[in-house]
């Protein structure tokens, strides 16, 4: 990739084999509940993933400053354990987005902080929106959701990913949805000792 070319990328978790199975089943059952009349774009397996930072476009030379700037953000962070949990819809009132919650929220949350430190200092704007984190299956197009759609269904729980590192992804747009690319992986944990 060419330094100065434009590249859309972002931080997150790439989901185990595992947990894409158990939020298949999610997706399946959040589909078969949804009233005639409301669209819903649903999102590809092969895309699910877990946001940490968009970061958008930026200049692709700035890659590598930001990637040795998130290896020693994430230095200190443990590897942890992470489970999908309960179907959610957002936002309160008018729900575009159809999601999974995941389990625990404490080290995504420092994962996210640790990366928005980041992401500032290296020049981006700062998030506006607190950090949420979930697994997007949906997203409203028209129509209005109700509260039956998500009642009572969410993953099995029983898969677990420990989640050793994280991804930087190219987010690329096409008329048929995003296709994201892994560019490079940083792990968790260098700088924490047993």
């Amino acid at each position: 990739m060419a330094s100065d070319a434009l590249v859309r990328a972002f931080f997150a978790v790439e989901l185990a084999a595992e947990l894409r199975r158990e939020a298949g089943d999610v997706s399946s059952a959040l589909r078969s509940r949804v009233e005639p009349g409301i669209e819903v774009r649903w999102t590809r397996p092969e895309g699910w993933h877990v946001t940490l930072r968009f970061l958008g476009e930026f200049v692709a030379r700035r890659l590598a400053e930001l990637l040795v700037a998130a290896r020693q953000s994430v230095a200190g962070l443990a590897p942890f354990e992470l489970r999908l949990a309960s179907a959610i819809a957002f936002p309160p009132r008018r729900a575009r987005v159809l999601a999974l919650d995941l389990a625990p929220h404490p080290p995504l949350a420092q994962l996210a902080g640790a990366l928005e430190r980041v992401a500032v200092t290296h020049g981006f704007e700062p998030e506006t929106r607190a950090f949420k984190p979930h697994l997007t299956l949906g997203r409203v197009r028209s129509g209005q959701l109700g509260a039956r759609e998500i009642a009572g269904v969410a993953a099995d729980g029983v898969a677990v990913q420990t989640v050793r590192d994280i991804v930087l992804f190219r987010s690329e747009l096409h008329s048929s949805g995003a296709r994201y690319t892994p560019l490079e992986r940083v792990v968790l944990g260098s700088n924490v000792h047993p």
